[in-house]
């Protein structure tokens, strides 16, 4: 009975500390690559909240190599100084498709993934290879191009309408928690600045 019990209050205890990270698994969101969660708020240069406004891919002269060059409009800055409301953000990969019908995909090259007219929360730095759009004097590019490189939001039923995930298994079910967890992990504590940008939709 003894040991029955000191088991059940262990297992409270790791689950009360595991609720107040508000981590969670969600299947198939998970990062696989070489950077710890704390790693992304340290070592990224930015971290800002944008949804993709428009996407054009190129490739390099001998079609061996394709971009994603996506105009990016800006809500909010996390870490980081960015002078601009919209941006060119620019990943290695994308879909080279036919201009002529029948349309089909003639080369294919993995990127970090993004959705259109989505929030997204990106973690991000300076591009260092080519660009495309001269429209736009910020040019950045993914810190990691990988899957799940990145916090998504996405609508959920209950108390609250949406919740935040991606990276190696983060889940927040509320702002102020990503906000909570973000500063937590960051060694400069004063690098971590919410700044509004813009509004959606404006």
């Amino acid at each position: 009975m003894k040991k029955t019990i000191i088991l059940l209050a262990t297992l409270f205890i790791g689950l009360n500390s595991f609720g107040q990270k508000k981590i969670d698994r969600i299947y198939g969101y998970i990062y696989y690559g070489k950077y710890t969660n704390k790693d992304f708020f340290n070592k990224a240069e930015f971290i800002f909240e944008a949804e993709i406004v428009s996407t054009e891919n190129y490739t390099n002269e001998d079609t061996t190599r394709v971009y994603s060059s996506s105009v990016m409009k800006i809500s909010h800055i996390y870490k980081g100084e960015i002078d601009a409301d919209t941006i060119e953000f620019v990943r290695n990969g994308g879909e080279l498709v036919s201009e002529e019908p029948p349309y089909f995909v003639i080369f294919k090259e993995y990127r970090a993934q993004l959705s259109f007219n989505e929030r997204t929360i990106i973690f991000a730095k300076k591009r260092e290879g080519r660009t495309f759009n001269n429209n736009y004097s910020v040019k950045l590019e993914p810190f990691e191009n990988s899957k799940n490189s990145a916090l998504y939001y996405s609508e959920c039923p209950g108390e609250h309408n949406f919740i935040i995930y991606g990276l190696d298994n983060l889940y927040f079910k509320t702002f102020s928690d990503f906000q909570e967890y973000a500063k937590e992990q960051m060694d400069d504590k004063d690098s971590f600045h919410p700044k509004k940008k813009i509004a959606f939709g404006s």
